[in-house]
């Protein structure tokens, strides 16, 4: 059985191949040299500073993680046909970027010139890839937001107050686990913990599990707009 056949729900769900057949899909993976690549649970995958291949999240639950050179900085959270490695591949940028598995996951890997070497289906392929690059840059001021501020208070109204709007309501299951989301907002576990009890008793708010509930969304959205400057 082929990748595409493998993972064929997937893949379509995948914004590389928005307005392509399956046989021109198929033809991009064969041409693009694709190869899965199963990374176990609890693992780092390191990248190679300078990538020429893009990924594509195909099973399990990875994280992107950045090293900065004095810390480990959670950037994103990898789901289900979601793609990595577009503005290294096309800028030469020096890649500080690592897969880390929460559990078992596989990616497919594809040459990014092999992507683009279909005179049929480049122009296609330049508008998805614009597109996807896009989105990642709104994922990364996003993620500005959320972390600029020193307050923790500050960061979890924020952070909530934009999960709020982006789900439309104020009942929502969060996106990340706990131990996740104290990563992507760059503060502590115990720290995040003991705010979000504060704001619980203070009727901000209802927790269990990964279920919120918003109950002050005025404090919330005030609270959350001190420091929102993108």
């Amino acid at each position: 059985m082929g990748i595409y056949e493998q993972y064929k729900e997937i893949i379509k769900q995948c914004r590389l191949f928005d307005g392509f057949t399956e046989e021109e899909i198929r033809k991009c993976i064969e041409v693009a040299r694709g190869e899965l690549v199963t990374i176990p649970k609890k693992k780092k995958y390191f990248l190679p500073e300078h990538l020429e291949d893009i990924y594509i999240m195909l099973d399990g639950h990875a994280d992107i993680i950045q090293d900065s050179g004095m810390n480990n900085s959670l950037v994103h959270v990898l789901t289900l046909g979601s793609c990595f490695g577009i503005a290294s591949c096309e800028n030469n940028i020096v890649c500080r970027h690592t897969f880390w598995t929460i559990e078992e996951s596989t990616l497919l890997k594809l040459s990014y010139k092999g992507l683009l070497c279909d005179s049929n289906t480049e122009i296609r392929m330049l508008h998805n890839l614009l597109r996807i690059t896009s989105e990642n840059i709104e994922t990364m001021a996003s993620k500005i937001n959320h972390t600029q501020s020193k307050s923790v208070r500050v960061k979890l109204s924020i952070y909530l107050r934009d999960l709020m709007l982006k789900k439309d309501s104020v009942d929502f299951i969060a996106e990340m686990g706990r131990q996740e989301t104290a990563d992507y907002l760059n503060i502590s576990y115990p720290a995040m913990l003991r705010e979000l009890k504060a704001m619980e008793k203070e009727g901000l708010l209802t927790i269990e599990g990964k279920h919120i509930h918003i109950i002050d969304t005025r404090t919330l959205i005030e609270e959350g707009s001190e420091y929102t400057i993108l």
